[in-house]
């Protein structure tokens, strides 16, 4: 997503609040519907600019040039991918029996076995997160921007610490119109724990995305030891290996066992 007026450059990641990253935005553009559009993430009418929408040089210019904000919001491996598989192998499970599965199954997977085994985090880690290992959803982060970028980025906020970060990036970019920063121009009052609700968001002076934050940091690591077994946190650690030992990433620790890996 391209901001002018703030002069940003904003990488989105699927399972890192992107949904409400997106409303911001859109919010920042002004736009009435930024609330009520059921299509958010469809560019024909969520009003946004990408960085595809511009020349290649232009593209490069902006990427390059200091004056510009490039951020992204990234996830330890080990919440991100339970989460996605909460979210769309089991909450979601009839779309993913008629995507995913069937994706599966064109890359050799057996359907039958996807049909009637995809709910199982340990094979929903050891046969769709590497056989589909492009998914928007569960896919390496760095993967996210070519690696030549990377030096570039000059902002990574984390999701373990949401709504902190949120605000030190939203205080940082400023608009070319008005001078006042994001945070004050929209991020520090008008949102509550569902921005879908639009008259309680609205009238809300919650912080943006303060609420959500408190509600995941209480109940990520409960809910890892829930689905987690020491050789499945190995199999995490090994095949997001990237994620973890990147140079541009400074996760905080998550060990859900110790002396236990097998």
């Amino acid at each position: 997503i391209v901001n002018e007026e703030y002069k940003i450059i904003f990488f989105q990641v699927a399972k890192i609040a992107s949904s409400e990253w997106t409303r911001f935005f859109i919010r920042l553009n002004k736009d009435p519907n930024w609330c009520t559009n059921e299509r958010i993430h469809d560019r024909e009418v969520n009003g946004l600019k990408y960085l595809t929408d511009f020349t290649k040089s232009d593209a490069e210019e902006m990427m390059t040039n200091t004056e510009w904000t490039k951020a992204i919001f990234v996830r330890h491996p080990k919440p991100r991918i339970l989460s996605a598989f909460l979210d769309k192998a089991v909450e979601r499970s009839h779309h993913f029996e008629e995507t995913t599965c069937k994706a599966y199954s064109k890359k050799g997977g057996d359907l039958d076995d996807c049909l009637e085994n995809h709910k199982e985090f340990s094979w929903f880690l050891k046969h769709i997160t590497t056989t589909l290992s492009e998914n928007m959803h569960w896919r390496l982060i760095s993967s996210r921007i070519d690696e030549k970028w990377w030096p570039h980025i000059n902002f990574v906020g984390y999701m373990e610490n949401m709504s902190d970060d949120a605000k030190s990036l939203l205080q940082s970019i400023h608009s070319n119109v008005s001078g006042k920063s994001a945070w004050d121009e929209i991020g520090k009052f008008g949102w509550s724990d569902n921005e879908r609700s639009c008259d309680n968001t609205v009238q809300s002076d919650g912080e943006f995305l303060a609420q959500r934050d408190a509600r995941h940091k209480t109940s990520a690591r409960d809910k890892m030891l829930m689905y987690y077994t020491p050789g499945l946190e190995n199999f995490v650690e090994r095949h997001y290996a990237e994620d973890l030992n990147t140079p541009y990433f400074q996760f905080d620790e998550v060990q859900l066992f110790r002396d236990q890996k097998h």
